[in-house]
């Protein structure tokens, strides 16, 4: 019997749960304390705890008075860019993140995408909102932070291939983030050789 009552609160809750819809966290700042804030985030320690095997460099920007937009740029492309948007509120700020989508109608890297050669792990936006409180907090970015179900395994189509091409940079052989799937010869020749496989 007790089981069941457990069973018929924890339905019950679900149900308000989803009729209510979140309230977006204020922050106690002016509009222009919180783009500072968040154009001075540790971009570095995101891209060290989230990058797979790609090199890329990765940066923000304010691009007007309300916006911050990050860019990874591989290959001389941009390949991935996400901005918030900070917005005046009664008790100071809220942040609206935005990500861009892919064809298919769904964000980049949202833990559902395939890509040949990734340069992060998915899903992404839990990990952009450590990035964001991280800078709201003036601290560092702590992957730690990250919803534990995204802060280590990429379970996404392209898991695979972000965890090979890590293994690949972590012998010294950066992917290629243009690259058809798999490992190009070029780097197959150079790991045989530094490994004695010949």
């Amino acid at each position: 019997m007790p089981s069941l009552r457990i069973l018929a609160t924890l339905i019950c809750g679900s149900i308000a749960l989803a009729g209510c819809k979140s309230e977006p966290k204020e922050y106690p700042f002016d509009v222009a304390e919180a783009v500072r804030r968040l154009d001075n985030s540790d971009s570095g320690g995101f891209r060290y705890a989230r990058h797979c095997g790609v090199l890329f460099n990765f940066g923000s920007v304010k691009t007007d008075d309300h916006t911050v937009t990050w860019t990874a740029r591989a290959n001389r492309k941009d390949v991935l860019t996400f901005n918030v948007v900070v917005t005046e509120s009664p008790k100071g700020v809220t942040l609206k993140l935005s990500v861009p989508l892919e064809s298919n109608g769904r964000e980049k890297y949202d833990g559902t995408q395939n890509y040949s050669h990734p340069i992060l792990k998915q899903p992404i936006r839990p990990a952009i909102a450590e990035l964001i409180e991280s800078a709201m907090e003036k601290r560092s970015f702590d992957n730690e932070r990250v919803e534990e179900a995204a802060r280590y395994l990429d379970r996404s189509p392209s898991g695979g291939a972000c965890s090979e091409d890590a293994q690949y940079l972590a012998q010294g052989f950066a992917a290629n983030y243009d690259d058809p799937p798999g490992l190009s010869i070029e780097t197959a020749r150079k790991l045989a050789a530094k490994n004695n496989w010949n």
